[in-house]
């Protein structure tokens, strides 16, 4: 009697471990890569900020992305020569599909450089890898 129910109960777990393991368990494979950035300067002093005049920069950041989902906002951590940093989400950017693009209107001061690490988050919340941009100041700008 006893050894029936053993198999009995040998077969149920058996079939409920069949039954529960499935590749639709194993999930979609959703990702996000991005390349290096870029940036493109066209003039220098030509926005302002709180401090005075600063220099437009537009920052591009290629990348790669499971089909049929979309990049949601950029994830950007902002660091200064001096060793002070910022962290910023970003939801106002533009999005070919294939490159994100943002402005940012930035005052060199004293600063020898600005660096953009820049992660990208998909609209299922996966994250990218870090895209990192250094940018030195430009001659002439403020």
């Amino acid at each position: 009697m006893y050894k029936k129910l053993w198999w009995l109960m040998l077969l149920i777990i058996a079939v409920l471990i069949t039954i529960s393991c499935s590749k639709d368990d194993e999930g979609t494979n959703l990702f996000v890569t991005t390349s290096n950035s870029s940036f493109t300067i066209t003039a220098i002093n030509n926005c302002t900020t709180s401090s005075g005049a600063g220099t437009i920069l537009r920052v591009k950041t290629p990348y790669q992305l499971s089909d049929g989902h979309s990049i949601e906002k950029l994830l950007i951590r902002t660091m200064v020569s001096n060793g002070e940093s910022e962290e910023n989400t970003v939801a106002t950017f533009q999005d070919d599909g294939s490159t994100t693009t943002f402005a940012n209107c930035f005052r060199f001061g004293s600063q020898d450089w600005v660096e953009f690490q820049i992660r990208l988050e998909s609209s299922e919340g996966v994250i990218s890898n870090t895209s990192t941009l250094r940018i030195n100041k430009p001659n002439g700008a403020e």
